[in-house]
């Protein structure tokens, strides 16, 4: 059975997963609108990372006697902060990906004749 504390985890990790999928067009808008605000958000982001951390420490590894070491939740707040940066960028880096292949037209198997006669004419 989930303790409270483990559901609030599990809710910020579920919150988390919406922002990485908004990312690409809420940090883009918001960096337009007002950048100042965005550092603002990204700091109580990572705030909610350190918090989130101590209270999953202090409260539930507490109870099952599994308590880490406050130089790990440190360090475990800096992972997240960068694994936050490494996802955006992945994102957008993506979509670049994305947005150069389908930029160009690409023949189907049946509109190129060679590949076509490949498969025809294969072997097996």
């Amino acid at each position: 059975m989930l303790t409270p504390v483990t559901k609030i985890f599990v809710f910020q990790e579920i919150y988390e997963a919406l922002l990485y999928l908004t990312t690409p067009f809420v940090l883009v808008c918001s960096v337009i609108v007002n950048w100042a605000l965005t550092l603002e958000y990204m700091g109580v982001v990572l705030a909610m990372y350190f918090v989130n951390t101590v209270v999953f420490n202090i409260i539930h590894l507490r109870l099952k006697k599994e308590m880490v070491a406050w130089w790990a939740i440190i360090t475990l707040t800096i992972y997240k902060l960068a694994l936050s940066f490494v996802n955006a960028a992945s994102v957008y880096w993506t979509i670049y990906e994305y947005a150069t292949y389908f930029a160009n037209k690409h023949f189907r198997i049946v509109d190129d004749p060679k590949a076509l006669e490949v498969l025809i004419f294969a072997p097996g």
